[in-house]
């Protein structure tokens, strides 16, 4: 309810309180910083998410939001050293893994895109049914290098995992062709 566009004023307001109460309540950071988000504010949403204590169960989401908006800030190296420091800080959480492989793959890097998702799979440890987006992912960034055998591998993956995604079956088939 707090999000929605009637209720942003209200939001900032009560957001604004709870941190002045208790600064280091993180949730409200969090929420703050997604509102800056919206607002395309993301140097003070990176700033907001700095201020996240290290020993929190936050900490690492509001690693992996700040990566996203260095991404957006076009700042990709800085992007990067944040999503090492979420894989060193949790070295067995996927989540930032796949995070370096999406912006990579937009930067078009298919290769480093590849070397992220392949460590996402391997952390996520037996392939589930949500895995299905890893394998697509991976595969697309195979196509994308040229490389077709891998690619078709990893969709046909995605497809054993989850049938029902109309991506996967879609590039399958525009591949073929």
């Amino acid at each position: 309810l707090l999000f929605s566009e009637d209720a942003m004023r209200d939001t900032l307001l009560y957001l604004r309180l709870a941190l002045y109460l208790r600064p280091d309540f993180p949730p409200a950071q969090l929420m703050m910083a997604n509102l800056q988000e919206y607002a395309l504010d993301y140097e003070g949403a990176i700033k907001t998410y700095e201020t996240i204590d290290k020993d929190t169960v936050f900490y690492e989401r509001g690693l992996i939001r700040s990566a996203l908006n260095y991404e957006m800030l076009k700042q990709t190296d800085q992007a990067e050293r944040i999503l090492k420091i979420a894989m060193a800080k949790s070295p067995t959480a996927s989540e930032p893994y796949v995070t370096l492989g999406d912006i990579m793959r937009a930067k078009k890097d298919f290769h480093k895109s590849v070397q992220a998702y392949t460590k996402a799979i391997e952390l996520s440890g037996t392939p589930k049914e949500e895995d299905w987006r890893l394998y697509y992912a991976r595969g697309t960034c195979y196509e994308r290098a040229g490389n077709w055998k891998l690619a078709e591998e990893e969709m046909k993956k995605a497809l054993e995992l989850s049938p029902a995604q109309a991506d996967v079956p879609n590039s399958l088939a525009y591949s073929w062709l």
